[in-house]
């Protein structure tokens, strides 16, 4: 396990199903999959920005949250990705309960 990162062996989150669906190609299951979690992310820094967060992918295998002041959390899957914007930010997030009508959410 490299020390660093802290996520080996964390096991996969029922979002990244796409990972490897098929054996004969596994390139296109890595592109579908980096594909994938581009749009997440791409999603995901739609909900936290009003809270001054940035989430960026790290390494295909965890999300790396930021704060305006430089503070940095890592999160081994979506669901700790929640826990983790909220401990960086001090507020609470319902990612069910956002508008996706181009109207920042209201936390």
């Amino acid at each position: 396990m490299c020390d660093v990162c802290a996520v080996f062996g964390i096991g996969d989150h029922w979002t990244d199903a796409a990972k490897l669906s098929r054996n004969l190609f596994p390139a296109r299951d890595i592109q579908r999959h980096r594909r994938h979690r581009r749009e997440r992310i791409a999603l995901m820094n739609r909900l936290v920005e009003p809270a001054g967060l940035v989430c960026e992918d790290w390494d295909g295998d965890a999300f790396l949250l930021t704060d305006r002041a430089g503070r940095t959390r890592v999160a081994a899957s979506l669901a700790e990705f929640w826990r983790e914007a909220e401990a960086l930010s001090g507020q609470a997030f319902d990612p069910l309960g956002v508008r996706f009508d181009g109207r920042a959410p209201q936390w």
